[in-house]
């Protein structure tokens, strides 16, 4: 198991390089824009795996060398096991917590892309940079700062909102219940 790079996201494009386990550097663009924090390369041997814990963010993985596999999870409520049968290469991309759900809402596809450029470069094209973030992003991030402790009753004053417009927002753009989004942050560290 060998995570190669973690990259902070910043405002603008450039290349990171990065010398791989068998000394060949490989070459990295980085994409920007307000929906992705962070893009993980990761290596696994054969019957190895690695497990993202539950964060209350949207992950998005590519599966590198032999597939062009791309998975998009919404936040989830058990861990998210990423195994391998052979040697694999796997791009996870953290996501805001509700971005999976406006590519679907949005009737977004995540085009299978040839080269892991192509699909470094597709996280920052015109199409995915369009999407407007919304009241529910918003709730999201103040939930985040309270570390889940809030109430359905507390945001629907402060975002101006109704009750069913968040619990319908959390089901339809998230996958989850209040409660099992507020469950997820009060395990976070």
């Amino acid at each position: 198991l060998r995570i190669l790079t973690h990259w902070k996201m910043s405002y603008y494009w450039y290349v990171v390089s990065v010398e791989s386990v068998n000394k060949k550097t490989q070459v990295f663009f980085r994409p920007v824009n307000y929906w992705v924090l962070d893009v993980f390369f990761l290596e696994l041997d054969e019957g190895e795996s690695y497990q993202i814990l539950p964060d209350g963010f949207s992950y998005i993985i590519r599966y590198g060398n032999r597939s062009n596999r791309i998975d998009l999870h919404r936040p989830f409520t058990e861990p998210l096991l990423i195994q391998s049968d052979f040697y694999a290469q796997f791009y996870i991309v953290k996501c805001r917590p509700t971005f999976i759900g406006r590519l679907t809402e949005n009737n977004i596809s995540f085009i299978k892309t040839h080269t892991v450029i192509q699909f470094l470069r597709r996280l920052d094209s015109k199409e995915l940079r369009s999407l407007i973030p919304d009241s529910l992003d918003n709730i999201l991030f103040y939930m985040r700062i309270k570390n889940g402790v809030t109430s359905i009753s507390e945001l629907k004053k402060r975002y101006q909102c109704t009750s069913s417009h968040i619990t319908d927002g959390f089901k339809k753009t998230l996958g989850l219940s209040f409660r099992q989004y507020q469950e997820i942050l009060s395990h976070i560290k």
